[in-house]
């Protein structure tokens, strides 16, 4: 059992730091001017290149599960340029994920919530 939790916690850890830079504070995430809320769009969202765009997840406790993510083609249009990670005064830790368009093109952020549920938002960038 101690193996297989070394192996997923390294795993977590391995993804995480190799896709992004994590920032832990103690102020909330500032978006940037001009940054799109990807929690505000439905499914989908326009953006030009060299625009950024943030989604936001709170964790309120520690059995709370979440991913959040690009693969394949979308990762060449998809630049993730951080995570920040923000814990507030009721001791939950809001997430934010940060990405930065880089290509023209269309690309896909997949999520799965706590409870499994998985979705999509797709970004059309111009």
């Amino acid at each position: 059992m101690n193996k297989i939790v070394l192996i997923l916690v390294f795993a977590v850890v391995t993804s995480v730091s190799t896709f992004a830079q994590i920032n832990s504070s103690d102020k909330p995430y500032k978006a940037p001017k001009g940054a799109i809320n990807l929690n505000k769009v439905a499914n989908g969202v326009t953006v030009k290149v060299g625009q950024l765009m943030y989604y936001q997840w709170t964790k309120t406790s520690n059995m709370d599960g979440f991913s959040i993510g690009v693969s394949g083609e979308s990762m060449q249009m998809l630049k993730s340029t951080g995570t920040h990670i923000y814990t507030d005064k009721n001791k939950n830790q809001v997430h934010t994920y940060e990405w930065k368009a880089v290509e023209a093109g269309d690309a896909k952020i997949d999520i799965m919530d706590p409870s499994g549920k998985e979705s999509a938002i797709n970004v059309k960038i111009q």
